[in-house]
């Protein structure tokens, strides 16, 4: 809007509140681990993380919780990262199928390189085409999380904006 010199509108601006919803983390190596301490720590997020590669004793901080399936993690989540390399046994594992396993509002952030995620099936299952300007590969995931709500943009996230009660969020 800025760079087309276009007006924008208070709901243009309306975005998601983090606080008290679950953050799932596919791969805990270290970005995985440091993108959990942020969401739990700071945002008060509870995390649900998938990596099978994880040693069974390590000790999980207070708010993590491990599941053994993929598909577990995408159900309880709203909001999934993934922080995986790209091997054969993660080449497109967020599929057509897995994509309908999640809820409905959730977000998926893509910050692993190559073609963990099927573009294609993200495109038919989400017609991200007619959002208008398609982006490739890592940006096409990208989301920004948009206003966190501070007392400062108070009914810019939809809980807010919904219940006008400024108590309401963190």
């Amino acid at each position: 809007y800025l760079r087309n010199n276009r007006s924008y509108t208070r709901p243009l601006l309306r975005g998601t509140e983090v606080y008290d919803h679950v953050l799932g983390v596919v791969g805990y190596g270290r970005i995985g681990r440091r993108v959990t301490e942020i969401c739990v720590l700071g945002l008060k997020m509870r995390a649900l993380i998938y990596d099978p590669f994880l040693p069974d004793d390590i000790e999980l901080p207070v708010g993590v919780t491990r599941v053994d399936d993929v598909d577990d993690l995408l159900r309880g989540s709203d909001f999934v990262t993934l922080h995986t390399p790209l091997f054969p046994e993660t080449h497109h594992l967020i599929n057509e199928r897995t994509l309908a396993l999640m809820k409905p509002g959730s977000y998926l952030i893509n910050v692993s390189r190559g073609p963990v995620v099927d573009e294609a099936a993200l495109i038919n299952e989400y017609h991200v085409l007619d959002l208008g300007e398609v982006i490739r590969q890592e940006l096409l995931m990208s989301v920004a999380m948009g206003a966190l709500c501070r007392p400062d943009c108070a009914g810019l996230c939809q809980r807010c904006g919904r219940n006008r009660n400024l108590g309401e969020c963190q």
